[in-house]
């Protein structure tokens, strides 16, 4: 059970109270909060908490729809929920229909789908909130009712435009294959307002046709789309290379030969193990490229975040010589020409042993904006690599001075400046 100290609230004569309690819940609760909170959500006098309760429920069941937390809530309490929610007015609390979405159980997406036709705009809202959550998580990730679902809705006329758009907005940012050829009948349909969101859409789907090749660099904490969580996992990385996977926590990468075109470590092409690429509001980053095999959903990393990784692979020389250029290539063309982008890709050169280009990029970056200070012991590398010794040792110096006292380079640091 719950401690009754933290359901407490739930019972208090403030509506403010209650509905702040169910909110916290939400956020920390677990699967023992769920009967309680649902109670409030179909039985509070106030719409308010209603809505609260409903959406703390469903953030609640965001952490348990998928491995290994799911067994936390058996199926036969997943599909008691619909069977409850699906047995109540919509009306009277449409945010239960993110309950049904975030519930895990098989068949979910049938009971969204009345509430997209209902004439109350409150209703419909909610069915689109709930239809969200469902078809953007890695639960939905290869589950082929929900793909079939979602091409129905697609090509359905009975729709009101606005709501049509909307779930054509969903499945652009899902990758569905149908969204496209619907497009066009909804701008005909719809008003200014339409057409401008039918615009948004296609640029949503120019982005994904625009999308660079798996290779790069990705990112995660091990949280699921829409998943609502304030304990994550540490964070882990995966750089995406031909002939390589790299994949690791925090400082602590290995690597691993991919004959396959794509990671091995994420099974690419295995028929077991569906893959998807999103555009979604994800780990703190809006709009951002999330990559999903099976049930992991990875983002792709900022030009900053991929510093970091890539200073790690510097330093432990992952990889045979002879795999690094072509890697080193496949995920420096991800990188931006931004002064983050232009030191990382410096630094994938000074890996590959391609100290004259490493030093261009040094430059380069040194030019367009201030970095870090393990610049100079990479340059420093680099000179050294090009008989420059002179100059490797001033740069050698000049990272000594400011060197954290447990920096990894302090060693090489010291033997380059003599």
């Amino acid at each position: 059970m719950a401690d009754p100290a933290d359901l407490a609230g739930l019972e208090a004569p403030g509506i403010a109270e209650r509905a702040e309690t169910a909110r916290i819940l939400g956020r920390t609760g677990g699967p023992a909060a769920i009967e309680p909170l649902l109670e409030r959500a179909v039985g509070d006098r106030s719409a308010g908490v209603r809505l609260a309760a409903a959406g703390a429920v469903a953030d609640i069941l965001s952490r348990h729809r998928l491995p290994p937390r799911r067994e936390a809530v058996p199926d036969a309490v997943r599909d008691a929920l619909v069977r409850r929610v699906r047995s109540i007015d919509p009306g009277l609390n449409p945010g239960l229909f993110q309950v049904v979405a975030t519930s895990g159980a098989p068949g979910a997406i049938r009971a969204l789908v009345p509430g997209l036709r209902d004439p109350r705009a409150d209703v419909r809202t909610g069915a689109l909130v709930g239809l969200e959550r469902l078809v953007l998580s890695a639960a939905s990730n290869g589950d082929a009712e929900v793909s079939h679902a979602l091409g129905t809705l697609l090509g359905e006329g009975r729709l009101r435009p606005e709501i049509a758009v909307a779930i054509a907005r969903i499945a652009a940012r899902a990758g569905h294959p149908a969204v496209e050829s619907a497009l066009e009948a909804l701008a005909a349909a719809s008003g200014a307002s339409g057409r401008r969101a039918v615009d948004e859409v296609r640029a949503i789907i120019d982005r994904r046709l625009g999308f660079a090749p798996l290779w790069g660099v990705w990112t995660t904490r091990g949280l699921d789309v829409g998943e609502v969580s304030e304990a994550t996992s540490p964070r882990r990385w995966l750089l995406l290379g031909p002939g390589a996977t790299v994949e690791g926590p925090e400082d602590h990468l290995t690597a691993a030969p991919s004959a396959e075109p794509g990671p091995r470590v994420l099974g690419i092409g295995r028929a077991d193990l569906p893959t998807r690429r999103l555009v979604v509001p994800y780990d703190g980053v809006a709009e951002v490229e999330v990559l999903q095999a099976g049930t992991a959903s990875w983002r792709r990393a900022t030009d900053r975040e991929a510093s970091r990784p890539i200073e790690w692979i510097l330093a432990d020389r992952l990889l045979d010589p002879a795999d690094r250029i072509p890697f080193a290539a496949a995920v420096g063309e991800t990188l931006s020409t931004q002064p983050c982008g232009l030191y990382a890709r410096a630094m994938l050169d000074l890996w590959a042993d391609r100290p004259l280009e490493a030093m261009a990029g040094f430059e380069a970056a040194a030019e367009a904006g201030r970095l870090p200070p393990a610049m100079d012991l990479f340059r420093a590398r680099a000179l050294a690599a090009l008989g420059r010794v002179d100059e490797a040792r001033e740069a050698a110096r000049a990272f000594l001075a400011s060197a954290p006292r447990r920096s990894p380079w302090l060693a090489e640091a010291r033997s380059l400046a003599g």
